[in-house]
């Protein structure tokens, strides 16, 4: 069972982190090091939740393959991160529902909140990749850190200083 608290506080600090960007306005860019924080923020979230690394290991895959992937992001009549922030807002109040009992049921893959945000950051992983593509650079780097991030082991993302409350 996932801690409950924990996950409280994770989803609150990665949807306060984007909430910051979004309120930056048309000016805020993301850039390879904004999503990827995005991605440690969330595939850590989901390890805890499902208490082990398959969910990172599962997901930083999906995120690679939509770098090439022939069809289009989900179409959304608000930005990437508005979409994110906002199914964040909704799983956030259920998981704080949930602390009190300390019950993480219903929380993880496979139900309707996380798996709202889920895709939400593909969509939002995907649509960076269509932004960068040409830019060799860019493209090599996320790359790079994706699959960094993916081969790690379940200690050393625990260990990693992702959340603030990790420092």
């Amino acid at each position: 069972m996932a801690n409950v608290q924990l996950l409280s506080q994770y989803v609150e600090e990665m949807y306060q982190q984007v909430k910051l960007f979004n309120s930056k306005g048309a000016s805020a860019k993301l850039d390879v090091k904004g999503v990827m924080s995005y991605i440690k923020e969330w595939t850590k979230i989901g390890d805890l939740v499902s208490g082990g690394s398959t969910y990172r290991k599962q997901t930083c895959l999906k995120y690679s393959a939509s770098r090439t992937s022939k069809g289009e992001p989900d179409k959304t009549t608000v930005t990437r991160t508005k979409k994110l922030q906002n199914d964040l807002a909704t799983y956030s109040d259920l998981v704080d529902k949930k602390v009190e009992s300390n019950d993480s049921s219903g929380l993880g893959p496979g139900t309707t909140y996380f798996d709202a945000v889920d895709k939400a950051m593909l969509n939002l992983v995907w649509d960076f990749w269509k932004q960068i593509a040409g830019n060799k650079a860019q493209d090599a780097q996320l790359q790079g850190d994706i699959r960094t991030w993916q081969g790690l082991s379940q200690d050393q993302v625990q260990q990693s200083k992702i959340f603030a409350m990790d420092q």
